[in-house]
């Protein structure tokens, strides 16, 4: 088999496996801060301190975090589609078969066009509470 042949192959392991080391890196990190807070728990009943609610409680999502992820839905979303639109015209440009080929530029145009939808999305439900979507 030719290298050509084996890319798409190579890219989809690649990518299924950077999916799957990204979510077992998250779980792992918050494992960690859960056990952190847990012994600093036992440290103050074990020293007989008082221990305050924010041991406890984990802590809620404010308003700097929302504008955080809207922030990078915008910036993924309009990334997204211009490497859509991108891939789009070269491929168009590039390939025999002209239009017909440019259509595997639309997944990550859709892509992008999901991440704004959701930035409305949050806009309306979240940060606005009081509008009907």
């Amino acid at each position: 088999m030719a290298v050509d042949e084996l890319a798409p192959v190579i890219v989809a392991v690649g990518m299924f496996s950077t999916i799957v080391a990204i979510a077992l890196g998250s779980m792992l990190m918050r494992s960690r801060a859960q056990e952190r807070l847990h012994r600093e728990r036992m440290f103050l009943a074990e020293k007989g301190l008082p221990i305050p609610p924010e041991l406890y409680a984990p802590r809620s999502a404010d308003n700097g975090d929302l504008r955080k992820a809207r922030a990078w839905l915008l910036v993924l979303g309009v990334m997204m589609i211009f490497i859509g639109a991108a891939a789009m015209i070269s491929i168009g440009i590039t390939d025999s078969e002209g239009i017909r080929a440019s259509v595997r530029g639309f997944v990550p145009l859709a892509i992008g066009i999901g991440l704004l939808v959701a930035e409305r999305v949050l806009v309306k439900r979240i940060v606005q509470p009081g509008t009907k979507a």
